[in-house]
Formats: structure tokens, sequence, C-alpha cells
């Protein structure tokens, strides 16, 4: 089998949504009966076990080069910076004989090993406002290497492949949409719904809105939903999970909650923080229906879970999410709240738990096909890619 190596570039709930992407992609290639490739994650000794521990499907090779400060890792660092290539990676996948880099950057001038990158969105170019010069400049520079030096760029959906070929039309040719498939069972199995409400002290219907508490998440337009429908005499209870700190907006988790209080919704929207993954899918399980407010995604992982589990969907009507296009999807303007509103509103009127167990079970019978055809879209890829190389 073609070995592909994966490095780790995550810690532990910094990016929750790309944790859950790389993990869906490579357990849905392990799960292909008859494939031709063999990805292995490469990680550091540090690396945390609730990490590692999420990858146990595949192999998993560790070297201190990817450990900040040891000696490996310092003679990366400066080779990068000042040769342009990256010697120490090279000899690390030599050891390991891997024909094929994926998701990982690339190794600089004179590689032999091909590349396979991974831009998951333009979020800098329409949202600018959330991020500095520095920033902005620091992104699209990885994004001009990108083009220029892997071999095919993946992306998650065609309005962001539209928008990079318009802006390279001479990269265009690399680029390739890959739309992931959350396979949703990963590691631990669901809790029960009766241990999920003790846990987390959770009364009669709800809603789930699995987003981090970043800026561009939008959860201020729920907010303001609730509390329109808490006035209108008929509300409802959010359930929010996800990393309550946004480090571009320090004092934005704040400023919610404030909100909240201000409004007297403490009752109808109850964050939870971060929450096993497990739990999180359970919570989703057992919810009236998902919500998805963003202003931007590059392609929605909460989405994603939601049409794989077969739950209804209250999502903002951004280009991305009306690609998705999940079945049971409700779309509300993003800066409109009353707009918000309605849509909440009919989510949990028309609810019928029947029904919903019916859209769960259809789902769960479709899903396996939609793996497959995920897994061998990427599998195909990586053929290409390292038939094109010899």
């Amino acid at each position: 089998m073609i070995r592909v190596g994966f490095i780790n570039v995550f810690a532990v709930n910094s990016w929750l949504g790309g944790l859950n992407y790389l993990r869906n992609l490579l357990y849905a290639v392990c799960a292909l009966e008859s494939r031709r490739i063999q990805p292995v994650f490469i990680t550091g000794h540090r690396t945390s076990e609730k990490i590692t521990k999420q990858f146990s499907f595949m192999p998993l090779a560790r070297t201190s080069m990817l450990d900040r400060g040891r000696p490996l890792w310092l003679l990366r660092k400066l080779s990068r910076k000042f040769m342009g290539t990256d010697p120490v990676l090279r000899r690390v996948l030599r050891g390991l004989d891997v024909e094929v880099l994926s998701h990982s950057g690339d190794l600089g001038r004179g590689a032999r090993t091909p590349s396979i990158a991974w831009i998951p969105d333009l979020q800098h170019r329409q949202l600018a406002h959330l991020f500095s010069a520095e920033e902005i400049a620091t992104r699209e520079r990885n994004i001009a290497r990108a083009l220029q030096s892997n071999a095919r760029v993946i992306v998650s959906s065609e309005t962001v492949a539209e928008q990079l070929r318009a802006g390279s039309p001479r990269h265009g040719d690399k680029i390739r949409v890959l739309r992931f498939v959350s396979g949703l069972t990963h590691g631990d199995a669901m809790p029960a719904a009766e241990d999920l409400r003790a846990c987390y002290q959770i009364e009669g219907r709800y809603m789930l809105l699995p987003n981090q508490f970043w800026a561009h998440k939008n959860h201020d337009i729920v907010i303001e939903a609730i509390a329109k429908l808490k006035r209108d005499g008929k509300p409802v209870l959010v359930v929010a999970t996800g990393l309550m700190r946004d480090p571009r907006r320090p004092s934005h988790v704040t400023d919610l909650m404030g909100k909240v209080a201000q409004y007297g919704i403490e009752d109808m929207f109850r964050p939870l923080g971060v929450v096993p993954y497990a739990d999180m899918l359970g919570l989703m399980r057992e919810a009236v229906a998902v919500i998805n407010p963003s202003f931007f995604e590059g392609w929605s992982t909460s989405v994603e879970e939601a049409k794989s589990m077969g739950k209804s969907v209250v999502l903002s009507g951004i280009p991305v999410h009306v690609e998705q296009a999940p079945e049971r999807g409700i779309y509300f303007d993003p800066h409109d709240a009353s707009d918000a509103a309605g849509a909440i509103s009919k989510a949990w009127s028309q609810y019928d738990r029947n029904d919903d167990q019916a859209a769960m079970l259809k789902a769960s019978q479709d899903l396996p096909a939609r793996l497959r055809r995920f897994a061998e879209d990427y599998e195909s890829m990586v053929i290409e890619v390292l038939d094109a190389s010899r």
C-alpha cells in the first residue's frame, strides 16, 4: 500500500473542527475494504493522549522534530527559515517509507516526495475585520506557497475553489474539491440519553449549538433570537458546546454572557464549554435540531455531523451552508434576529420524535456509502499525485 504521511498540528481544544475533519478523513480511508493507501499519523513524543487516542485506528509514529524546543525541532525551524527546505522532515518520511505527504505543508525546494495541501477556508478575505494586517499577509503567503509548491490543493467546497481559481488561474488545475463526510463513530460510544441529561442537568426539549465561541460563529444572533422568542411567549432552550474563548476577541465570551444576563434568558441559553466528542454527538442525537448561525464556514463540521445523523438543522444562509444542503435544513439571514427567531421557532414547533427517529434511521443506512465515496475520492487523488511524480 501507498504510505501517506499526516503531521499532527493540533493542540487539545484549539481547533476542534480541524481535528474532527482529519479524523473523519483518516477513519473513512482506513475503513475501505480494498484500499490502496495506508495513512500514517506523525506526532511528537509529548503529544497529549487526548489527541493520540483519537487516531488509535491507524499507525502512529512519534518524532522529536515536533516537540517544541528539542534539537531536531530547532534544526527544522532554522532549515525552513533560512534554506527554504525541510531536510529533517524528509529524513523522517524516508524512515517511515512515506511516499506522499498530505494536509501538512510541503518539503521545500527540490523535494522528491509529492505533497497535497489543504486550504480549509478563505475567512480572512471575507471577514478581514477579525484579522490583523500581519495575519492576513501570513495567510496569503501560505496560500500562495500551497498553490505553488504542492502537487494538489484540497478545498472542501466549490465556493472556496472558485475564489482560489479566480485569484490564481495558473494554478487552477491543482485545486480539487473534497467534501468531507462525518463518520460520527470514533472512539467512545455515545452515552445514553438519561446519563447525558443527568451529567449536564438538562431537562425537557432543547436545541444544540455545537460551535466554538468565536466572533464569526455568530452566537449573538441566537441569543437575540431566543430573547425575542421569550418576549413573544415562545420559550426554547439552546444548549451550546465548544471552546469558550476567542483568541482574536478576548472579551467576546464575556460580552455574550453579558447579553444573556441582560435579556434574562439564563434558563434558555446553556453554555457547556468543551465536552467529550461522544457526549457532543449524544447531545446532538437527542436535540430537537442543530443550530449553526455562522457568518463564515469553509465546510461546516457541525452541519456535516447533523447530516450524517439525519437531524434537522437551523443554519445561516451563507453560500457554503447552501452548498452543504442538509435535507432537513431551515435557513435564515445571519444578520436578522427576527428571521433567526422564526427559523428556530419553526424547527421547535414542527418537531415530531417519530419523524426524527425515521430520519435518523435513514441517515444511518445511507452513511456507509457516503463515507466510502468520500474515502475513495481522496484515495484516487493520492494515486493520481503519485503516478504523476514517477
